[in-house]
């Protein structure tokens, strides 16, 4: 079998996984605090971070790092869940040249406002998203990038993109979802890692399938963000959090962390 075709497999498998190898919440391990790395599982080795082109940024100094998978909180209401950040998939994509290895991962997410509108500027969170994808059994950050843009997508087959509004921001109107493309550059895995190592899954190894695969962390930041959690809060709004955060999978379920 080519590597082409392993790599198809893996994913396909790592989703598989993450659809149906999930034990019920009262089951889960944690995996909200960092954990010392097992047996065969070495963290990468930390690297300078790197600019890269279009105005991202390789954090190649987190690479290893073992710490917990929800970042500290920084602000009120940034795990309430309104408005809420889901992601819903993750995959590698080959977009090099025939010659080259180098594969980018792919992010869809999905932003979902409850009580009232949400407005965000277009285009959407640019330069203003990170991912970090987490590997299993202590190893650590496996990937790191900030400074990412997003691409509003249509919420249907082909998922297209969406151009700006004529407005300058996108609606999200209570109880309807604006969907996301994030595409994390090659150049923000780990020295020593292929795609392959970044995104499987190994259940052979791991106490139960929910620890089995690796864990992506998406974040974005937008004053909007803040405002719509301040809005009709007695506290003033500069004590409200201005970042999403979603995870996949995410050790606490489809609920957020209270």
């Amino acid at each position: 079998m080519s590597p082409r075709s392993w790599l198809i497999l893996a994913v396909f498998t790592t989703a598989l996984l993450t659809l149906v190898g999930l034990p019920a919440l009262s089951d889960r391990p944690d995996r909200s605090a960092p954990t010392e790395a097992a047996p065969g599982f070495a963290p990468a080795s930390p690297r300078p971070d790197r600019k890269l082109a279009g105005g991202a940024t390789a954090r190649l100094s987190r690479c290893g790092a073992r710490e917990n998978i929800y970042p500290p909180v920084r602000g009120a209401g940034e795990r309430e869940g309104d408005p809420e950040l889901t992601v819903l998939s993750w995959s590698t994509n080959d977009t090099a040249a025939p010659d080259d290895d180098g594969m980018n991962l792919t992010v869809f997410a999905a932003l979902r406002a409850d009580e009232r509108p949400l407005r965000i500027a277009a285009p959407a969170f640019a330069g203003r998203g990170t991912v970090d994808v987490i590997s299993p059994f202590g190893s650590g950050v496996g990937a790191s990038a900030g400074g990412l843009d997003a691409t509003v997508v249509e919420d249907g087959p082909g998922m297209r993109p969406v151009r700006p509004p004529a407005s300058g921001s996108h609606h999200i109107a209570p109880g309807k979802r604006l969907l996301l493309q994030v595409n994390v550059p090659a150049e923000a895995m780990c020295p020593g890692l292929n795609p392959i190592d970044l995104i499987a899954c190994s259940p052979e190894e791991a106490a139960s399938p929910g620890e089995a695969c690796p864990t992506l962390v998406l974040t974005f930041t937008d004053p909007a963000v803040r405002a719509y959690r301040a809005q009709g809060a007695e506290r003033s709004p500069g004590r409200f959090s201005d970042r999403l955060i979603g995870l996949l999978p995410d050790p606490a379920g489809t609920a957020p962390l209270a």
